[in-house]
């Protein structure tokens, strides 16, 4: 018996789980490790800055996001299938910041971060394969 065929979606997602870290780790996931060092050694104003900033870099996203259905029905295109790499990414990432700013351990904060991270590589992947 055959096995039967993957989704786009998670075929996407599975290549997304395989990137290598020099693929993933961007310099806002370089700079949340560095907001993370600075809470450690008790700096948690340069931190909170670092958070202020990284959230209105991502509450415009954010608060797209929130605005569009979460629908998780099947997806019939790449370009659905990037809104809602884009829609989960930018959640995970604001998740992550929410956490770090609650005094959340550094595993789950990273976890939640990296989460995101990869989501949001998908999209850019997406669009340059087929945008």
């Amino acid at each position: 018996m055959s096995r039967p065929k993957r989704s786009v979606e998670e075929r996407w997602r599975s290549r997304l789980l395989n990137l290598a870290p020099r693929q993933w780790q961007t310099d806002t996931w370089h700079d949340l490790c560095e907001a993370l060092d600075l809470i450690e050694e008790g700096d948690t104003e340069s931190a909170k800055d670092w958070i202020d900033e990284t959230r209105s870099r991502f509450e415009p996203a954010f608060l797209a996001a929130q605005d569009r259905s979460s629908d998780y029905g099947l997806v019939l295109s790449e370009a659905e299938l990037s809104e809602r790499f884009l829609r989960e990414g930018v959640r995970d990432w604001w998740r992550a910041l929410d956490l770090l700013e609650q005094g959340a351990p550094a595993e789950v904060i990273l976890q939640k971060a990296e989460t995101g991270q990869r989501l949001l590589i998908g999209v850019q992947m997406l669009e340059q394969t087929f945008g």
